[in-house]
C-alpha cells in the first residue's frame, strides 16, 4: 500500500488548520485514497496509475477544503490516564462514518443520486405499506365500545357443517340459534360470514362482497343507520319472511346514485328481489 502523508501534507498546506485538525482531516483524506487506490487495483489499473489517479482526483475534487469546513469545534486534549466515556467514543465512531459517507458521495453523483433514490422509493414504500397496514389491521373498527368485541370460534375445523362457500363457515343456523339463546358471557351477541353475492338479474354475473348477519350483529357493534334502518332481531325469526337488504355508503353513492328515494327500491340478489331498507354510515366497513 502506498504512502500518502507527503501529497496529503501539500493539499492541507494552504488551509493553515491546527495540528490537531490537519492530522484528522490527514487521516480520513489517507483513507479516502487507500480506498480508492484498492477500487482502482480491482477495475484492472497498474499500481502506478491507480496512485497517480487517485492523487489527481484528490486534488481536483475540492474535497480536503469542504471537509475542513465541516470538522467540528476542536476539544481540549484528554487528561492522561483518564479515558473518553463510550457515549463520546460512540459519538466519534459515528461522526466518522458519516464524514466517510458524505466523501463518497462527493466524489461519486451518480451512487448518490441512486442512494438517495433508493431511499425515497424505499420511504414511499414503508409509508405506504403502514398506511395499509394501519387500515386493515391496526386502527380499531369504527363502531361503538371496539375494545369490548370478542370474536368466538371453535377449535378445530370438524364442528363444521352447513355451507361451505362463505369464509366464516363454522354455524348452521339451528346451532346458532342454540347458542345466542343460552350464551351467558356476553351482554350482546351476532353473527356473520362474509361471501360474494351475485346482483345481475340475468346474463354475466356481477359479484358484490356482502355479509350474512344475525338480526343482532349492528346492535352488538353499536352502528346506526346512515339511511333507513338496519337489521333487527325481529327480521331474524322464523317466518318473519325477507326484510330486505341493508348496503354500505359506498354502495348507496356508487350504484344508488346516493338518492333518499332509493330506500325502498329493489336489488336482485342471487335471483331473488329484496328492497333496499337502510343505509350504513360512510365509516362503517364492515367487521
Amino acid at each position: 500500500m502506498p504512502e500518502w502523508s507527503r501529497e496529503i501534507r501539500e493539499l492541507l498546506a494552504p488551509l493553515s488548520l491546527s495540528p490537531g485538525r490537519e492530522a484528522e482531516l490527514a487521516e480520513e483524506l489517507g483513507q479516502h485514497l487507500a480506498d480508492r487506490y484498492e477500487e482502482l487495483l480491482a477495475r484492472g489499473a497498474s499500481e502506478n496509475d491507480a496512485r497517480r489517479t487517485a492523487l489527481v482526483e484528490l486534488e481536483g475534487s475540492g474535497l480536503p477544503a469542504a471537509l475542513a469546513g465541516t470538522l467540528p469545534a476542536e476539544h481540549p486534549a484528554p487528561v492522561p490516564g483518564l479515558e473518553e466515556p463510550a457515549p463520546g467514543r460512540f459519538a466519534a465512531s459515528v461522526w466518522r462514518d458519516l464524514r466517510h459517507g458524505t466523501r463518497l458521495l462527493r466524489l461519486d453523483p451518480g451512487f448518490a443520486l441512486a442512494a438517495i433514490l433508493s431511499l425515497a422509493l424505499g420511504i414511499g414504500a414503508n409509508t405506504a405499506i403502514f398506511q395499509l397496514l394501519d387500515a386493515v389491521a391496526l386502527r380499531p373498527l369504527p363502531v361503538r365500545a371496539p375494545g369490548q368485541l370478542a370474536a368466538v370460534k371453535f377449535v378445530g375445523a370438524r364442528v363444521r357443517s352447513g355451507n361451505f362457500s362463505a369464509s366464516y363457515p363454522e354455524l348452521t343456523s339451528s346451532i346458532w340459534k342454540r347458542i345466542e339463546e343460552q350464551q351467558a358471557a356476553f351482554s350482546r351477541i351476532g353473527a356473520w360470514s362474509s361471501e360474494p353475492l351475485n346482483l345481475a338479474p340475468g346474463g354475466d354475473a356481477r359479484n358484490v362482497e356482502a355479509l350474512w348477519v344475525s338480526g343482532g350483529f349492528f346492535a352488538t357493534l353499536g352502528v346506526e343507520p346512515a339511511a333507513g334502518r338496519l337489521l333487527s332481531p325481529d327480521d331474524d325469526r322464523p317466518g318473519c319472511g325477507s326484510a330486505g337488504v341493508v348496503v354500505s355508503d359506498g354502495f348507496w353513492r356508487r350504484e344508488l346514485g346516493g338518492r333518499a328515494s332509493a330506500l325502498g327500491t329493489r336489488l336482485t340478489v342471487e335471483g331473488h328481489p329484496f328492497e333496499v331498507i337502510g343505509v350504513t354510515p360512510p365509516s362503517f366497513f364492515g367487521a
